[in-house]
């Protein structure tokens, strides 16, 4: 994107007319990438509370299966 952005502008200052209609497509390739990196982000974040979500339920519903294994355990009697 970096390199992209340089030729944009270095297409801006000459105001030659090749580069300015070259940079409309450069233009277009550059929003598409940012795009990409948007949705990237978005997709890690809701990955990252997803699994932070899981994670806490686990905690959660562990501590209520272990109180459940422990009232359903056979007691042996005493010798």
């Amino acid at each position: 994107n970096r390199v992209l952005i340089n030729e944009i502008n270095q297409n801006h200052e000459s105001k030659v007319p090749d580069n300015l209609s070259r940079n409309v497509g450069l233009i277009k390739e550059l929003n598409n990438n940012i795009r990409r990196v948007a949705q990237l982000y978005s997709d890690l974040s809701t990955s990252f509370t997803k699994s932070i979500d899981v994670s806490s339920e686990g905690d959660s519903s562990g501590a209520v299966k272990s109180e459940e294994k422990s009232s359903h355990k056979r007691h042996r009697p005493d010798l």
